[in-house]
Formats: C-alpha cells, sequence, structure tokens
C-alpha cells in the first residue's frame, strides 16, 4: 500500500514539474519577444486563503505557539517512554522479572514436558532447567481459536501496529511503540527466556502459513525457560505488567529434549 501511494505522488510530482517547466518556458519566450503581460494579483481560492486574516492569524499561531510546544511535548514523550524501556531492561536483565525459585527440573534425552502458557503473564515460568548447548523442541498449541490484546484479535504469529482495525488503536499502539518489551518483533510474538538474572532471550517465529510455532531451541546457558509475548511493559514497580493485563490467550507448550 506504502509503494502504491509513494508511486502514485511520484507521478504527479512528475507531471507538476513538467507542466511547470512547459509554463516557464512560454514566459520566457514571451518575455524575451515583449508580448509578456502583467496577469494582475492572482484570483485563485489558493491566493484568497493564504492573504486571508483568518489564515495568517492561524499560521502565526501554529508556527510561534503551538508547533514549538507540540514538539517539546513529543521529545519530552519519546525521551521518558525510551528511558524507560532502558530502565525495564536493567530491571529485567537483573533477575527481577523473571525470577527463578531453584525448584526447576530438566530433561532427559528425549524426554518431554507439557506445560501451560498465558499471554496474560509478564513471564511465566515452565518449570524446566535448560542445560548449555542442550536442544529442546517447543510446540506451541493455542488453547482458542483466538488470542486478543485487549480488544486487539491475534494470534501466536503476533501482529503490527498498523493492523489493530480501529483508527484511535493504530494511533495508540503506534504512540506505546517505545514501550513495546522487544522493539525488532511484531506485538504478540512468543519469546523464550533461559534463566533469572542475566537471561538470554530466543525468539519464537511462527510458521507463516498456519501461524504453529514449532521451533528448536539451543540454550546458550543454564536455566529454567520461561516464556512471554511481546507486549509493552513500564518501569514501575507495581505497574510492571500494565500492559499485559488485558490480554486473552493460553496456549499448550510441549517441551522436548533432542
Amino acid at each position: 500500500m506504502v509503494v502504491l501511494v509513494f508511486i502514485a505522488l511520484s507521478a504527479v510530482g512528475a507531471r507538476l514539474a513538467s507542466r511547470i517547466k512547459s509554463d516557464m518556458g512560454r514566459r520566457w519566450q514571451e518575455s524575451i519577444q515583449g508580448t509578456l503581460r502583467n496577469p494582475g494579483p492572482p484570483t485563485g481560492w489558493i491566493y484568497r486563503l493564504r492573504t486571508s486574516r483568518t489564515y495568517s492569524v492561524a499560521h502565526d499561531r501554529w508556527r510561534l505557539s503551538l508547533a514549538p510546544a507540540l514538539w517539546v511535548i513529543l521529545l519530552l514523550y519519546f525521551g521518558v517512554t525510551l528511558a524507560s524501556h532502558v530502565a525495564f531492561n536493567i530491571i529485567d536483565v537483573a533477575g527481577y522479572i523473571c525470577r527463578e525459585k531453584g525448584s526447576a527440573t530438566g530433561l532427559a534425552k528425549g524426554e518431554k514436558r507439557v506445560v501451560t502458557f498465558n499471554t496474560a503473564s509478564i513471564c511465566t515460568a515452565t518449570g524446566i532447567q535448560l542445560d548449555k548447548r542442550g536442544r529442546y523442541l517447543i510446540v506451541l498449541k493455542s488453547r482458542e481459536p483466538q488470542w486478543y490484546d485487549g480488544n486487539i484479535r491475534t494470534s501466536p504469529a503476533g501482529f503490527y501496529s498498523l493492523e489493530a482495525r480501529a483508527w484511535w488503536r493504530k494511533v495508540l499502539m503506534v504512540t506505546v511503540l517505545p514501550l513495546r518489551r522487544e522493539l525488532i518483533r511484531p506485538w504478540f510474538r512468543v519469546v523464550a527466556h533461559t534463566g533469572g538474572a542475566g537471561g538470554e532471550e530466543s525468539f519464537l517465529d511462527p510458521d507463516p502459513k498456519d501461524k504453529s510455532i514449532e521451533e528448536v531451541l539451543k540454550a546458550t546457558r543454564d536455566g529454567e525457560l520461561f516464556l512471554f509475548v511481546n507486549d509493552a511493559v513500564l518501569a514501575i514497580p507495581g505497574l510492571f505488567d500494565a500492559f499485559y493485563r488485558d490480554n486473552v490467550g493460553s496456549a499448550e507448550v510441549t517441551v522436548t529434549r533432542r
């Protein structure tokens, strides 16, 4: 869609440039021949609008007051949200989000275990201890036909900000983008987190055809396996999972050691 709009605007721009060049060439020839006439002031609606007092007052108000204030608000907002994002990452790496209780147990080769994963959890503990360099097949099957992020219908494949149906929801998703836990992945994409403090993360990307997840994870460290969906977070104690609380959806996760 964006490509089509770009092509259309480029075509219109090229057409206008050609027309302007042709008109200026004709005026140049008339000036050389002494036949160029003074057409007087423009009479079009654009000229009348640009020279009206209402437009002049509104333009000056926007240029001198509203625009600078808006830029200050935007810079402050993105500064605060990015600071929150960095602070949350520090808290997460310190082990205060995905907490290991020391009760996780490992799997023997060929052994499998089934656990329940809830999208409303900021970090679901599986109770499965992963061994460094161990290979684990993770198969995730949704328990519901659809998952929901608030009123946005989604799935284990996740979604992008502009896929929200309501226009205000699109604006909201773009606005809170700096707060998204994993900036380089779509909303609601499933992430595997190994270990508590200093944990490592792996993205469980779905099959593009049926949106199912069947991924082999090679553990890069010893630690318990945690799961979460990619949603917005706040670096405020008690509000870490504020954006997770309206998530709806669960899955049956089967972990098999290879």
